[in-house]
């Protein structure tokens, strides 16, 4: 992707990392550089930009961690996968690894006899199917 599509966003977004706008800057948020994403930063068809970091944190430290950066002026979060379009894209942007997710709307990519009982959050393994986590549970990435 080349920087001249990239100053054309709206959003931004990890994933998988991957949202919605948030249209707020958090304090003391660095800026997200092609150089922080584990691979490309990808544009998605409603504008918002999505990138994965390769980070083992736990769910609640991997949307902190997304909060503190932006692009284009825009507040990172975790990915919210509400279509099988946004799983690609997702699965794109992840090259293989396992990250933290949001699960949207009525679309679920959920293993067999997911998420758990038990489960905090949720997260898309290498597989591109998604699991339940636990709340001290680590992953690749977000």
């Amino acid at each position: 992707m080349s920087m001249k599509n990239a100053l054309s966003a709206l959003s931004f977004s990890f994933a998988l990392l991957i949202g919605t706008l948030s249209g707020s800057v958090a304090a003391h948020a660095a800026a997200f550089t092609e150089s922080d994403a584990y691979g490309e930063i990808s544009k998605n068809e409603d504008g918002s930009y999505w990138a994965s970091v390769l980070s083992s944190l736990d769910f609640d430290a991997a949307v902190t961690a997304a909060q503190t950066f932006t692009y284009l002026g825009v507040t990172g979060e975790l990915a919210t996968v509400e279509t099988g379009d946004e799983q690609a894209l997702a699965a794109g942007v992840a090259r293989n690894i396992s990250a933290w997710i949001v699960p949207g709307g009525s679309y679920d990519n959920y293993a067999a006899n997911q998420p758990t009982a038990g489960s905090y959050a949720t997260y898309m393994n290498s597989n591109q199917s998604w699991y339940g986590g636990t709340d001290t549970q680590t992953v690749q990435g977000y």
